[in-house]
């Protein structure tokens, strides 16, 4: 754990392989706890949510493009919008 964060400790930046593991670093609810959608080490997100969706691709041309920084500002930024992030 890194903060509220959580950081690999397999590897030091993103291999291929990454996208093969199942890690989930944010689990995405609704506002009356319903979950949403996960966000995987690679910072991608599984949704079958439209509003969800939405959102996340409204966000994506902003973001930073180091991963580092991107997880917490998705985190803050989904915030915002009124999702809960864990």
């Amino acid at each position: 754990p890194d903060g509220d964060l959580l950081r690999c400790t397999i590897h030091r930046d993103s291999p291929a392989q990454c996208k093969f593991y199942r890690c989930v670093v944010m689990r995405v609810y609704d506002r009356g706890n319903t979950l949403l959608g996960t966000v995987r080490g690679t910072l991608d997100l599984h949704t079958d949510d439209p509003g969800l969706r939405g959102a996340w691709d409204s966000l994506q041309n902003e973001r930073p493009k180091d991963d580092a920084l991107a997880e917490s500002w998705l985190l803050e930024k989904l915030t915002r919008k009124g999702y809960r992030i864990e």
